[in-house]
């Protein structure tokens, strides 16, 4: 959901669907982000500020499993190939040439909320979203998510893998991922290893209770799911 100015956060909408007619009998939405109407006093105030720090200028993916959502910010592109620095020790020597991404090299954070919808006919049936924890461990920017009973899988795009365990907020890497420095002796395959680096591909990553398959940097991979 947009954010002022130009920022975002989460939101879900719940649909009520007729199975005879298949049109939408109601609709409940919630979001993270929301400013209280009436008299803000500090509490309030206290919170607001909280969800302002934590909206997002981009998102790279956002997933639920009905009961948890996890948003991946998202990264500014990376500097194109011919936008990198050359450097030479002398004019005999061979070219060497060196890059080193800051933002592969950062770590990333995604964003933990509980999803609650109430049952309609209760009498408290207004859903809430409300911001968990977020996780930490994983190097470089996020590409894609799969949540699914209580855990998620995210694919970085530079190939990193990790799983994480919602419940618990714990995290385990299943694969490091590429690295983000890279160094060539010639100027055609140094353009060609850093093409793939500052143009990274969007990932895909899907699951079940024993198998991991993705698709990005790497191809597409399988992975035995034992976490």
């Amino acid at each position: 959901m947009p954010v002022y100015p130009e920022h975002w956060s989460v939101g879900a909408t719940e649909l009520i669907i007729s199975n005879t007619t298949l049109t939408v009998l109601s609709t409940r939405t919630t979001r993270a982000f929301d400013v209280p109407n009436g008299w803000i006093d500090e509490q309030k105030l206290l919170a607001v500020r909280e969800q302002w720090g934590r909206k997002v200028s981009r998102v790279a993916d956002t997933q639920t499993d009905g009961k948890w959502i996890v948003l991946a910010p998202g990264e500014a592109p990376l500097p194109s190939a011919r936008s990198l620095p050359v450097n030479r020790d002398n004019s005999d020597a061979p070219t060497s040439f060196s890059y080193s991404s800051t933002s592969l090299q950062s770590p990333s954070s995604l964003q933990l909320y509980r999803l609650h919808f109430p049952s309609s006919t209760s009498a408290s049936s207004t859903p809430k979203l409300i911001f968990v924890r977020t996780l930490h461990g994983q190097i470089g920017p996020v590409s894609a998510l799969c949540l699914a009973d209580g855990r998620c899988v995210s694919l970085g795009v530079n190939g990193s893998m990790w799983v994480w365990d919602l419940e618990v907020g714990s995290g385990t890497e299943v694969y490091g991922g590429y690295s983000s420095r890279v160094l060539a002796d010639t100027p055609n395959g140094l353009s060609d290893i850093l093409q793939l680096v500052s143009s990274p591909l969007k990932g895909t990553v899907v699951f079940d209770e024993r198998t991991i398959i993705s698709a990005g940097v790497r191809g597409v991979e399988v992975r035995r799911f034992d976490v």
